[in-house]
């Protein structure tokens, strides 16, 4: 063993009182490291968070426009009626002047919903029974 270098006892043959080995240099640059980049990716978020909005249609450029219209600063309500008049023009079989629809739209600045209503019309003629048979 050289003079005057400290080497301590294995592990399992120290005492209380005996020091603890000495640490290379690389060694605890190495551990400082660790320890800062740890620190660091404590103090970023830890949750993702979800999208402003979210817009789903049957048709990518009705998508679009929705997402064009919350992007010029409009609201998911007209966004909702761009995403509506785009659909009927691009699906006009599934959707638009003939196929009707609802919206609910709630004001939070006054407290209030309102419900639109944009069903076709039904012939004169028509019943709330007319589709049901003698079974129902």
């Amino acid at each position: 063993m050289p003079r005057g270098v400290h080497h301590p006892p294995p592990r399992d043959q120290r005492g209380p009182g005996d020091p603890l080995p000495e640490v290379p240099e690389a060694h605890r640059s190495a551990g400082l490291r660790a320890l800062i980049g740890a620190l660091w990716l404590l103090a970023l978020p830890l949750h993702a968070a979800p999208p402003a909005a979210a817009i789903a249609t049957a048709h990518p450029l009705a998508t679009e426009a929705g997402r064009r219209i919350l992007e010029e600063g409009g609201n998911a309500f007209d966004a909702a009626v761009a995403v509506a008049a785009a659909l009927a023009v691009v699906e006009p079989f599934s959707s638009g002047l003939g196929g009707g629809g609802f919206w609910l739209l709630h004001r939070s600045d006054r407290g209030q919903s309102v419900m639109i209503d944009a069903r076709e019309r039904a012939p004169l003629e028509a019943h709330r029974d007319m589709y049901l048979d003698g079974q129902g």
